[in-house]
């Protein structure tokens, strides 16, 4: 599952303007809610940056309060689990990114 959502979300990336790069909108996202072995839910946030320079990023969900910082270099893919044994099988995710200033 993991890997399908991760292509689908890298075929929709392409070349990035500078506007899409300061803003953050050139970083792709997805979400899923995993059932674990203890019958509640872990929740995934999947991330690919597809713009030419590093990304920072805050994964929020409105499953919890927590606020996770993130950092991708090019091209990096990463996953985030943002909660662990979740009664609830939905959420929704928010993310923000802006440039790296190097």
């Amino acid at each position: 599952m993991v890997a399908s959502i991760l292509a689908c979300v890298l075929g929709a990336a392409s070349a990035t303007s500078a506007d899409e790069q300061r803003r953050g909108t050139c970083v792709q996202s997805a979400s899923e809610a995993v059932r674990n072995q203890y019958g509640g839910y872990d929740h995934w946030v999947y991330l690919i940056n597809a713009c030419g320079k590093p990304m920072a990023c805050t994964v929020k969900t409105d499953a919890t309060m927590q606020t996770i910082a993130v950092h991708l270099d090019v091209r990096e893919q990463i996953s985030v689990v943002t909660y662990q044994g979740a009664v609830e099988s939905e959420f929704k995710a928010t993310v923000s990114c802006h440039a790296e200033a190097r």
